[in-house]
């Protein structure tokens, strides 16, 4: 009977993971599929005009941003998002997120270990922003969602750089500490260094 557990553990350890990233990948096609393109079309078509659509879009914002008038389209729809009231949080959060995420320093994106008690080590990541009293701002994410957790303010001297990967420290998160990554062959990349 132990064997027919093991093997049913091992089997639910392998299919569940990957049937719910199938799951998620095909609500995502047929979501894309349905955005405004004619349904006489096949979805992969469907599909493809969506992605260069919205590459495009991208791109042209981007391009817009980059002249004389970006500074203006930028004020102007920061005045106007920060009008509404539940909106301006999570637009303020996502362009403060993605530009803190797209800048240069490569602290923001390597994990770090924040000492809680003398001897006991939680990871967290760094925000790349201090606190007005000096201390280092990290967010120390929720196990076994990394998304939900806290936003501390940490003395410096508490906060030692991490040696590992980030995929690893987020590995370990989400397993709630049941693995630290090496389970699945995480190894160093050139581009995590």
């Amino acid at each position: 009977m132990e064997t027919w557990r093991r093997d049913l553990v091992r089997g639910l350890a392998l299919v569940v993971p990957v049937a719910l990233v199938l799951a998620v990948c095909l609500l995502l096609y047929d979501w894309v599929a349905a955005l405004g393109v004619p349904p006489g079309y096949p979805a992969p078509i469907r599909v493809g005009v969506v992605v260069l659509a919205f590459v495009a879009v991208v791109v042209t914002v981007g391009r817009v941003m980059g002249t004389a008038i970006g500074p203006f389209v930028d004020r102007a729809a920061d005045s106007s998002v920060n009008r509404l009231p539940v909106l301006r949080v999570v637009y303020n959060a996502a362009k403060f997120t993605i530009r803190r995420l797209l800048s240069g320093d490569e602290r923001t994106r390597t994990p770090v270990k924040v000492e809680s008690w003398p001897g006991q080590w939680m990871t967290g990541f760094r925000t790349g922003v201090r606190a007005p009293d000096g201390d280092v701002m990290v967010f120390l994410p929720g196990a076994p969602d990394p998304t939900s957790g806290m936003l501390v303010a940490v003395d410096p001297d508490h906060v030692e750089e991490s040696d590992e990967t980030i995929s690893a420290a987020l590995i370990r998160v989400i397993s709630c500490g049941c693995s630290n990554g090496e389970d699945f062959g995480e190894r160093k990349r050139p581009f995590d260094e």
